[in-house]
């Protein structure tokens, strides 16, 4: 089973958080993940505040997961921000 880098991120002005895919990085399993994380966490921190800047970022987090767990995740936001648009 291949395990991916998923990048948690909120921003200060949304309601709901983004996923993004670490895409040339995977691995066989988590432990290798989470070492890689860990190893790593300093560069990929500054890589994440040089993108989305620090004044705009409320919150982040960098998890191990499968392809099918970031899908879960994402199709729950997008499920949560259809419902909410119904309702105006």
């Amino acid at each position: 089973m291949k395990f991916f880098i998923a990048l948690i991120v909120m921003l200060n002005a949304e309601q709901y958080p983004k996923v993004f895919t670490y895409q040339y990085v995977n691995f066989i399993d988590t432990k290798s993940c989470n070492d890689f994380l860990i190893t790593y966490q300093d560069k990929l921190k500054e890589s994440i505040e040089g993108q989305f800047g620090v004044d705009n970022l409320s919150s982040s987090a960098m998890i191990c997961m499968t392809q099918d767990d970031i899908n879960k995740i994402s199709n729950n936001i997008e499920r949560k921000k259809w419902q909410e648009q119904r309702h105006i």
